[in-house]
């Protein structure tokens, strides 16, 4: 099963309940506030910079599969879990993953979360305000 859109289910294997990895999200906040020239919350990377998602798998030593002048810049080269789990697509020869569902995993955020971090209209504003809800949430 190919997954690359945020309608489409995940498989079973894939629905584990998440534990929010706290310190990637406070690193991707800290880059984005740091460097806001590299941030660009409307897509997931490309040569204006890249969204919440794009920097979670950055930080986190993603491998990128393509060019940022490649019309899939946000492609990330899937891991063997990913592949045994059917969470990736082959393309162009490579076997991939999307960044947004890359950088879920890596979050440890749900699907839901992962709609709301990672909306193109967020503000660094709202990113605060959602990642701090995000962290809070651990406390719980």
């Amino acid at each position: 099963m190919t997954t690359s859109t945020y309608e489409t289910d995940r498989p079973a294997e894939a629905l584990a309940q998440p534990q929010i990895n706290v310190p990637l999200l406070r690193r991707v906040l800290a880059q984005i506030e740091a460097h806001p020239q590299t941030w660009y919350q409307q897509t997931w990377r490309c040569e204006s910079g890249m969204c919440a998602a794009g920097w979670a798998v950055e930080l986190a030593d993603g491998e990128w599969a393509f060019s940022l002048r490649h019309f899939a810049a946000d492609a990330v080269i899937a891991t063997p879990e990913e592949i045994s789990a059917g969470l990736s697509y082959d393309l162009e020869g490579k076997t991939v993953v999307d960044a947004w569902l890359r950088a879920e995993r890596l979050l440890g955020i749900s699907r839901i979360q992962a709609a709301e971090l990672f909306e193109a209209r967020n503000s660094l504003d709202d990113l605060r305000h959602i990642v701090g809800r995000l962290i809070a949430e651990v406390s719980r």
